[in-house]
């Protein structure tokens, strides 16, 4: 079973790249492994936090958004082609 652990800041500075990481962790299989998503002020503190908010990890490895991608929806076969999206940088 991989845990996979998304880390997001307070709601209230929610972006669109927040939205869609959280999009890409509802395709994830719950079955099979250990899902959590975690707010900054509530579950954590900012000031704790490894890396850049939004940021995933997967068994304590930081993982980008295009290689979730891949992982969870092309190697998947939940896509309808090979396209992998990038993740924007200006929210």
């Amino acid at each position: 079973m991989k845990q996979f652990k998304l880390y997001l800041p307070p709601e209230k500075d929610h972006n669109v790249n927040c939205e869609r990481w959280k999009h890409l962790f509802g395709k994830i299989d719950r079955i099979h492994n250990e899902v959590r998503v975690y707010i900054s002020g509530i579950e954590f503190s900012e000031k704790d936090a490894k890396y850049p908010l939004p940021y995933a990890v997967i068994d304590g490895k930081r993982i980008s958004f295009e290689h979730l991608y891949k992982k969870v929806i092309i190697n998947t076969g939940k896509a309808e082609d090979d396209y992998v999206p990038k993740e924007g940088h200006d929210g």
